[in-house]
């Protein structure tokens, strides 16, 4: 790392990502930030190599967002196969594994990778809370505009879910797994592919089974 450079300094390259490009519902999350990022961000958001990660960890990085208009790191490598070695390195860095923000109830580390099973595995693994998505965490700052749900934010990423052959009865599969004394908005019965899926589902809401979750998706 070259004296003198700052591991923790602005980038204002994701102003240049258009919000109008198919990927828009991917990366919808990137609108409640500033449009400025870290260098792990911009590593995070490009697929660069987790070495330069690792450089700029070892040089004092900070694995989390430097405030809370910054998007963190972590959100951005989770929500992609190619980014997931860099998440699991952000974490083992001490990147926190609940994110929240006031215009969005319920973790945003979950809600990122409703489209990448493998992501939602590795972070519900590493003590992601789950329960906030289904009760609400967070109130919105702004006068009469109510915090996205997790139905709202299921209904936004409906496309890329598909695109990527993953079905919300998977989803919530893994997240009742970790969750307790929940129930499930009917209107995510819209989403599941079949009426008797979401009657399964409703009926194992709220059981506590973090054993069978290890044993299923091992």
């Amino acid at each position: 790392m070259d004296a003198g450079f700052d591991v923790n300094a602005d980038s204002d390259l994701l102003s240049n990502v258009d919000s109008n490009t198919p990927e828009e519902d991917e990366f919808w999350y990137l609108k409640l930030y500033c449009d400025r990022v870290s260098p792990l961000a911009v590593i995070a958001f490009f697929s660069y190599c987790d070495d330069h990660a690792n450089a700029l960890l070892e040089a004092g990085a900070c694995p989390d967002a430097v405030d809370s208009d910054h998007v963190p790191p972590l959100l951005v490598a989770l929500d992609s196969m190619n980014r997931s070695p860099l998440a699991r390195t952000l974490v083992s860095s001490g990147a926190s594994v609940n994110v929240y923000h006031p215009l969005v109830s319920g973790n945003l580390s979950l809600l990122v990778c409703l489209h990448f099973l493998r992501s939602l595995d590795m972070i519900l693994r590493c003590g992601s809370e789950p329960d906030s998505l289904f009760h609400g965490v967070g109130e919105s700052n702004t006068p009469g505009v109510a915090p996205m749900s997790f139905y709202d934010v299921v209904e936004k990423t409906q496309p890329v879910m598909t695109k990527c052959g993953v079905k919300l009865e998977q989803v919530l599969d893994r997240l009742l797994l970790f969750s307790s004394s929940v129930s499930l908005d009917d209107r995510l019965a819209d989403y599941c592919s079949s009426e008797s899926e979401w009657r399964r589902l409703k009926a194992v809401a709220g059981k506590f089974r973090p054993i069978q979750y290890s044993l299923c998706f091992n």
